[in-house]
């Protein structure tokens, strides 16, 4: 039992060594756009915020997006799936939102100008979305769930708990385990050194033993002979 507990330990501490080295390769891999926004060769991780996609994208779900380059952005079609920023709260501050193309329309400006519309929701977006607040675009991979993690995972304390502390641990883990190794090797050594200053005094006991014995027979000889 107490071999069974320790071989699950040490999966779960591999597991979340593995996931921590994981998360800070992408960490320091990735860059981030104008809006802070992960790319990791040209992908972006998206987290789902709402339920206006669903059924197609679910709150909490990580999509992979494209990061489209400025010419590509104005190229988009009707059924598209985009990120976009957007100012949702009217406070001045650009977010990020996903939801599908349902009419592309070229202004009077120039502009190319995206009518976008959540799959759960009844109407359409009021505001339209310009072509360059576009980010990327949907590729049709998604990850259920995952997305709320990994908004975790890049807050302070979310870094924290899942990478940093995993690896402090493991480090504590090593150095305990060679400790352990270097305890041991040197109580073997101990032990094999005392065994062996055991067999030298046995040793010389004998021979003492025998030489005592070899002096007596000498002695009983000579008293015989006198």
């Amino acid at each position: 039992m107490k071999k069974w507990l320790k071989t699950v330990g040490n999966v779960l501490l591999w597991v979340f060594i593995i996931f921590a080295v994981f998360m800070t390769v992408i960490a320091f891999t990735s860059t981030k756009n104008e809006l802070g926004v992960s790319v990791i060769l040209g992908k972006m991780p998206i987290t789902i915020l709402t339920e206006s996609m669903e059924p197609t994208l679910k709150k909490g779900d990580l999509i992979i997006s494209h990061e489209l380059k400025p010419e590509q952005k104005s190229l988009l079609k009707e059924d598209d799936i985009i990120t976009y920023a957007v100012d949702l709260d009217k406070d001045g501050k650009m977010e990020l939102n996903t939801h599908r193309i349902v009419s592309v329309r070229k202004g009077g400006d120039g502009y190319i100008y995206y009518t976008t519309k959540g799959d759960n929701n009844v109407i359409a977006d009021t505001d339209e979305v310009r072509y360059d607040n576009v980010i990327g675009v949907y590729n049709g991979r998604r990850v259920g769930g995952v997305g709320s993690v990994l908004n975790f995972l890049q807050t302070p304390n979310g870094f924290l708990i899942c990478v940093v502390i995993p690896l402090v641990l493991f480090l504590l883990y090593e150095i305990y385990n060679f400790i352990k190794v270097m305890l041991t090797v040197k109580n073997e050594k101990k032990n094999k050194l005392d065994e062996e200053e055991i067999k030298r005094k046995a040793i010389e006991e004998y021979i003492a033993q025998q030489n005592k014995e070899q002096e007596k027979s000498e002695s009983d000889a000579d008293s015989a002979q006198s």
